[in-house]
């Protein structure tokens, strides 16, 4: 079942993408897989899935030191793309105190979640001092300005934007955001639109920008007609939480 539900995923998210005018290879899956056990993540890797997401610092490293010791796989026949790298992107809000144990070794490929000058400055004196050569990290957008979530407002966004740029050991690739939830995936539309006005002013100046992660279970197709060139899908694929 969860490889059957990976790979009609994988065939529904290049469906929208053609109807959309776009190319499905443009589209990354990021799997999130938070809260579901290493096995089901081996499972998926077995599959040709290669990329997974986790929220909380704690259980990815559990689960990374699980799972280091999986057999490598030439993925080319499954995904045409000759690498076998299993990895992990950190997804959930990050606390200051916790940025020195995200930094080194290239732990995450993606931190998706900074929002604020105090956490890039945190990621930045611990890759510093784990000689680090650069984090690869996305700003999170608040476009609804919702409370209870991360994100750096609009307004906020050009100063956080120069802080990341100052900061040596950090690299930005892009823009991540989360539209206020409803049963009417149209309602997040309109977030998803202007995200894609911001990527396209900064990306313009700065080319490493190539990152827009929006889009999850329940409004993915929405987010692909926007324009984004990443999804986070968890429930789709694993199933409800419990």
């Amino acid at each position: 079942m969860l490889v059957d539900n990976y790979h009609a995923t994988l065939a529904d998210i290049a469906e929208t993408a053609i109807k959309a005018g776009r190319k499905p290879e443009d589209i990354a899956l990021l799997a999130v897989s938070k809260t579901y056990p290493v096995e089901d993540i081996a499972t998926l890797y077995q599959a040709g899935c290669l990329h997974f997401g986790e929220s909380r610092v704690q259980e990815a490293s559990e689960k990374m030191l699980n799972l280091h010791m999986l057999p490598k796989i030439d993925h080319t026949i499954l995904t045409g793309q000759r690498f076998d790298t299993l990895t992990f992107d950190l997804i959930g809000r990050l606390q200051t105190n916790k940025a020195k144990q995200v930094i080194g070794s290239r732990k995450y490929r993606l931190v998706h979640s900074v929002d604020r000058p105090e956490l890039v400055i945190a990621l930045e004196q611990a890759a510093a001092k784990a000689g680090h050569m650069q984090q690869d990290i996305l700003l999170q957008l608040s476009l609804a300005g919702e409370p209870q979530k991360g994100g750096v407002t609009e307004a906020e966004l050009p100063a956080l934007y120069d802080a990341v740029m100052q900061a040596e050991h950090l690299r930005l690739c892009g823009f991540m955001t989360i539209p206020p939830f409803d049963d009417d995936a149209e309602v997040a539309r309109p977030y998803f639109r202007r995200a894609r006005e911001l990527f396209d002013k900064y990306s313009t100046q700065n080319p490493a920008m190539t990152v827009l992660s929006m889009g999850m279970s329940d409004d993915y197709k929405v987010a692909i007609e926007e324009g984004a060139t990443m999804l986070r899908i968890g429930t789709a694929i694993f199933g409800a939480r419990e």
